[in-house]
């Protein structure tokens, strides 16, 4: 049981560099659209992008100033709008996410909160 939950720890944390190189590559050919289903819902796929939703809290894609940074990291190379047809009004879970960042099979308090990666940090290890 233990080896299953650090199986999925290590494919979280291979599907998080895949994402930083995709977004890498991206970064040097285009934007990233972030609504794919231009149902103006802005796209969550990672808890990093679920607890970045806290920087815009009227879902308009648009982060309060001193958290653009954070926002940025989380959503990055967005297009203008962030993809939406017209005025994004929300988001929208698009993926299944792992709240055990480290694989113990509970989600308590001594959880990890993820890393930007989406990796459980280094030090609860």
């Amino acid at each position: 049981m233990k080896q299953q939950h650090r199986h999925r720890q290590v494919r979280l944390c291979l599907a998080a560099v895949a994402s930083i190189l995709f977004a890498a590559t991206a970064s040097a050919q285009t934007t990233v659209d972030y609504d794919d289903d231009n149902d103006n819902l802005i796209d969550v796929r990672s808890l990093v992008q679920l607890n970045a939703m806290r920087h815009d809290v009227d879902g308009n894609g648009t982060p309060v100033p001193a958290e653009a940074t954070a926002y940025a990291a989380a959503f990055p190379n967005a297009v203008t709008g962030m993809g939406c047809a017209s005025t994004c009004r929300g988001y929208e879970l698009r993926s299944d996410l792992d709240f055990d960042t480290n694989g113990d099979g509970v989600v308590t308090a001594a959880t990890p909160a993820p890393t930007p990666t989406g990796c459980p940090s280094s030090r609860t290890r």
